[in-house]
């Protein structure tokens, strides 16, 4: 039998999918179920592993980033070994979700996924040059960036 938990997840997972999901109503939530809030928005998906805070990240900026400041949980793994970074560096809007995410958790800065790619990496597979000066400049090792040495994204990253 589903859980208020369950059902809660539910209906934001529900709204996320639709597009109807707001800030105001993820604030609504909260206040209807304070000692609940977390667990609501923690609860992963049992096919991919992803809890909201991933889910919203793939569709709103202005979500990802009110979720992070409520307690959404950045160190959920989803199936193929991405974290919250991860996936915000494969966004081509994720700059401002890249900072938020480094600035209150720092120790995602060089996580990897299964594959073993940082976030550099996955920034620079999909060309976002901009996500990529964003995790340079907070200090995420850039693996690989022996193809970019030439390059004039490297060039205007490194020399700011």
């Amino acid at each position: 039998m589903p859980t208020m938990i369950d059902e809660e997840e539910k209906k934001l997972n529900d709204a996320l999918n639709s597009y109807s999901l707001t800030v105001e109503k993820l604030d609504e939530i909260s206040q209807k179920h304070p000692d609940d809030f977390l667990a609501i928005i923690n609860a992963t998906d049992p096919i991919n592993g992803r809890n909201l805070l991933m889910k919203s990240i793939l569709k709103s900026e202005e979500l990802a980033i009110k979720l992070i400041e409520m307690g959404g949980d950045p160190f959920q793994i989803d199936k193929n070994g991405n974290n919250s970074l991860l996936l915000a560096a494969q966004t081509y809007n994720g700059k401002e979700m890249v900072a938020s995410l480094l600035d209150k958790y720092p120790t995602l800065l060089n996580s990897e996924n299964n594959r073993k790619q940082n976030a550099v990496m996955l920034a620079r597979s999909r060309n976002l040059p901009k996500i990529i000066e964003t995790l340079i400049q907070k200090g995420c090792a850039d693996k690989d960036n022996d193809y970019l040495k030439d390059s004039e994204d490297f060039r205007h990253i490194m020399n700011g």
